[in-house]
């Protein structure tokens, strides 16, 4: 899926600390690359870009999150940021896909943390969704995404997203942070 050279369209990267973390909107969705642990730092930062995109329309949002293989996981002080994030932002949440780019022992500890944070987090208004591959959860999220938000996103351009995404953390120079 990566090395996609064309740019999808309404992709905008919105913050990058290489060799941490991306961030980037298209259409509806915000889309998170992790590539080391998520921080406190890295978490409120997501938050505030997901206040953003709440604040400039008035649809509901889908979040995908880019998991790299081997990243760490999220201490106590980040872990109650996620929690806060999802009481902060449920009511907006449409879907919530997460790509676990590895597997074994972590990628087990990982998607047992998520869940937990995820089931205390408050009232859930969305549908969570684990994938082991972006090409996965891009055949998953459209469908949910459409029934969710009325918004009908295209496979290959959500997989394009995905793939540019990927592409800013893997090989470009930190733009924002």
């Amino acid at each position: 899926m990566q090395g996609l050279d064309k740019q999808p369209s309404e992709l905008a990267i919105l913050a990058h600390v290489r060799r941490h973390y991306v961030a980037a909107r298209w259409r509806n969705v915000l889309i998170v690359y992790w590539q080391k642990q998520g921080s406190l730092q890295a978490v409120q930062k997501v938050d505030a870009l997901l206040g953003q995109m709440a604040e400039t329309t008035e649809l509901r949002i889908s979040c995908v999150h880019l998991i790299k293989d081997g990243a760490g996981l999220p201490d106590d002080a980040t872990r109650a940021a996620v929690r806060a994030l999802h009481q902060r932002h449920a009511d907006r949440l449409a879907c919530l896909g997460v790509v676990l780019m590895g597997g074994g022992f972590w990628a087990s500890a990982l998607q047992s943390v998520l869940t937990a944070l995820r089931a205390v987090g408050g009232p859930r208004s969305s549908t969570m969704r684990f994938a082991r591959t972006p090409s996965e959860l891009a055949d998953w999220l459209p469908a949910e995404h459409a029934a969710r938000t009325g918004v009908r996103l295209q496979e290959r351009e959500l997989a394009a997203a995905i793939a540019r995404v990927l592409d800013v953390g893997n090989a470009s120079p930190s733009l924002a942070s």
